[in-house]
């Protein structure tokens, strides 16, 4: 199991709309979004509770076991919401991702709005 905290990138793709976004968050909280909205992207840093959860969630996955296969679409409007380590890739349905899959799936709800309107993160 990985006991370094590892860059974390989670990825919305697919669905009906096309969804594009990706969510970077550094080990120190540093985080970068970008999607359609802004393809430049937005950047800024997890509040200190984020950052203890996302942390200790990501500290719990054994990455390796997951494999490095990106996931693939299960019906043609899927949308797949994924995690990715240099070590490893799950959707945010897999077990595997224990307290991570859900903490994944709400950082892409509130991070999509904006950081400016973000409970999870500040802008830099």
């Amino acid at each position: 199991m990985t006991t370094s905290r590892p860059t974390l990138t989670i990825t919305r793709t697919g669905g009906i709309a096309g969804f594009r976004d990706r969510i970077t968050i550094e080990p120190d909280g540093r985080v970068e979004v970008s999607n359609r909205g802004t393809p430049d992207g937005e950047s800024g840093r997890l509040v200190e509770d984020w950052q203890e959860r996302v942390s200790t969630a990501s500290a719990a996955v054994d990455w390796t076991d997951l494999g490095s296969e990106p996931p693939t679409t299960r019906h043609p409007d899927d949308m797949i919401v994924a995690v990715r380590t240099d070590d490893g890739v799950a959707r945010t349905d897999d077990d595997r991702l224990g307290d991570l899959g859900p903490l994944a799936q709400d950082l892409v709800t509130d991070l999509m709005g904006g950081i400016e309107a973000s409970t999870s993160c500040r802008p830099d």
